[in-house]
């Protein structure tokens, strides 16, 4: 009876080993930046100050929640919650292939909430710098790599795309991930670092965990 036993918590075991997350192979054109309703991703953030010295965390969650007609321009509404605040709500629209228009609000309530767009391209040539935000100096950004390899806790991906953020007293590095989005954030510039990092995504119905 006791050889059974071990022989069944073996067979569980190793079961248990092979239910691990399945990605679909990726597409001749693989999408860095997903927009489907329901797509859910969920990160680690951990900072330290000049000195490297560990200074707090906390996790955020992103969450496309449904979508929205302006001007008759198809957007997605994306919710951002952090353990340490109220959500925030973004409005996203892909304009062409490799470039999307990110908006803090598309009908704002008050002179707080009127954020320049914000644009992302994936189809510049490396390297060459555009205006991070639309009509508003200070913020640019570029594409420093197409082939990117980036470990995080739920696996290694590649190719990423790179792209790099610069203002006055800071920068940040965005890696995406194929068929993926956002896996990892880095602070490259600043009086101390931040690290983002994915930790759970549920992508097009495809489940990524650890």
């Amino acid at each position: 009876m006791k050889h059974i036993l071990c022989a069944i918590a073996c067979i569980l075991a190793l079961a248990s080993c092979e239910d691990g997350p399945v990605r679909p192979p990726l597409s001749d054109n693989p999408d860095y930046f997903p927009l489907h309703i329901g797509n859910f991703w969920s990160y680690t953030v951990d900072t330290a100050d000049s000195q490297g010295h560990y200074t707090y965390g906390y996790s955020e969650t992103w969450k496309i929640i449904g979508d929205s007609l302006f001007d008759g321009k198809k957007y997605f509404v994306m919710q951002v919650r952090g353990s340490w605040r109220e959500s925030d709500y973004y409005y996203i629209r892909k304009e062409d292939v490799g470039t999307f228009l990110i908006l803090a609000n598309i009908t704002p309530t008050s002179s707080d909430d009127i954020i320049p767009p914000r644009y992302i391209y994936f189809n510049k040539p490396l390297h060459e710098y555009w205006p991070t935000y639309y009509n508003k100096a200070g913020s640019q950004s570029k594409l420093t790599t197409k082939t990117d390899t980036t470990w995080v806790p739920i696996g290694d991906f590649f190719p990423n795309y790179v792209i790099e953020t610069e203002a006055d007293s800071s920068a940040f590095a965005t890696v995406y991930g194929p068929d993926v989005g956002i896996i990892k954030v880095r602070r490259i510039k600043g009086s101390y670092s931040l690290i983002k990092s994915l930790s759970y995504a549920k992508i097009n119905g495809v489940n990524y965990y650890k």
